[in-house]
């Protein structure tokens, strides 16, 4: 990569600026064999979370974008090149600001160790730019490149992910973010939706070490409890975990699944009953509130 080629201000180079009273953080996420994601977060006024997901390669296309304005300018050539195409998905929430000041107390508490030097080197993990920047101040950038969950900044990275896992809403945003709870050592990749039927989502690979965390997401529901199981983004199931599947399938409680062709087939190798399966949510949601109906009865 071109030390010149800096990914994180090209993609914030249109942001406005931060209001009073107010601070962003930007990370931009960029793991080797996944989409690039940016992450930025606003505190003050009006706090928010947003992620956006990129569909192509950033660094490639910012590499060529600047190779060609290189040409125009070595040739003399009355060119005006726009902006980059760099299309991407972008997901929005707003946070209270009950939720926001903590995180604010815990990121400044975190923050410092972003400034440790980076000594790492490596092609299979994530790359981490921030830029934070406060009102009336100048900005303050760090990189780091895989930090285990003992390195003194995972708890920057960790943070910021769990904010963002817990408050978007939008599928694909969510999707994208699962990707990268494996590269920063996450943990089991799912969320506890409540409502009515109780949704559980299950997202990514759910390996041997996911098998603890995974029994204690299945167990939260009373056994007699409406639930759906969204297992759209479930892309792997080991030998260990597929018993767990199986037991809570045979709940007494209405228990449905959503699911697409590949993750049917995990459950199902699992012992997942095809029964509780469908592909369609609103379907998945009806089937569980007959059954529920009827156990009522």
């Amino acid at each position: 990569m071109s030390a010149e080629l800096d990914l994180l201000a090209a993609l914030i180079a249109d942001a406005p600026p931060v209001p009073p009273a107010s601070e962003r953080h930007d990370i931009l996420f960029t793991p080797a064999f996944n989409s690039a994601v940016l992450l930025t977060v606003e505190l003050g006024p009006h706090p928010s979370v947003r992620v956006r997901s990129y569909d192509v390669p950033i660094w490639w296309t910012l590499h060529e974008h600047e190779a060609a304005r290189r040409r125009c300018r070595s040739e003399l050539e009355q060119v005006q090149l726009g902006p980059p195409a760099l299309p991407y998905r972008q997901a929005l929430a707003q946070l209270s600001p009950a939720r926001a000041e903590p995180l604010r107390v815990d990121l400044a508490r975190h923050l410092p160790a972003l400034g440790r030097p980076e000594t790492a080197l490596g092609r299979d993990g994530i790359g981490l730019d921030v830029q934070v920047l406060h009102h009336d101040a100048a900005p303050l950038r760090f990189a780091a490149w895989s930090p285990e969950s003992g390195d003194p900044r995972h708890p920057y990275f960790a943070s910021m992910h769990a904010l963002a896992f817990a408050t978007i809403d939008d599928t694909h945003a969510l999707a994208a973010l699962a990707v990268l709870r494996g590269y920063l050592c996450l943990g089991l990749c799912a969320r506890d939706r409540g409502g009515y039927p109780r949704t559980l989502q299950l997202f990514e690979d759910i390996g041997d070490g996911d098998a603890a965390a995974l029994t204690r997401l299945l167990a939260a529901p009373s056994p007699t409890e409406a639930v759906l199981v969204d297992a759209r983004h479930l892309t792997g199931v080991t030998h260990l975990v597929r018993p767990r599947l199986q037991q809570f399938s045979a709940r007494p409680g209405a228990t449905g699944w959503v699911v697409t062709p590949v993750s049917r087939q995990l459950l199902k190798s699992a012992g997942v009953p095809g029964n509780q399966m469908r592909d369609d949510l609103s379907a998945a949601i009806l089937l569980v509130a007959v059954n529920d109906a009827a156990r009522r009865r």
